[in-house]
């Protein structure tokens, strides 16, 4: 993408350095270009916000496409009014 997203889930280097960081893994950027790598990335992303929204398809699916540090000085203001939504 023009804004620096990678492969097919769309990851921004930063947040797959964060992932690879969580899943106890070295980043690799040239990995994050394979498929096997930036789906499980993704997946396993996607994952942990339905976890942290409760299950909150809308804001899971707003918080991938924002990045996680948007997502986390917005969350306070766009998430709190959402049922079953928690920081």
């Amino acid at each position: 993408s023009h804004k620096g997203a990678v492969g097919l889930m769309q990851l921004m280097p930063d947040t797959a350095e964060w992932i690879a960081a969580k899943l106890g893994e070295s980043y690799d950027s040239e990995a994050l270009t394979q498929p096997d790598c930036n789906i499980r990335y993704g997946t396993w992303y996607l994952s942990y916000l339905l976890k942290r929204y409760d299950g909150d398809i809308s804001c899971a699916a707003a918080a991938y496409t924002a990045s996680r540090r948007m997502t986390a000085a917005r969350s306070g203001a766009y998430f709190a009014g959402r049922p079953g939504a928690r920081m």
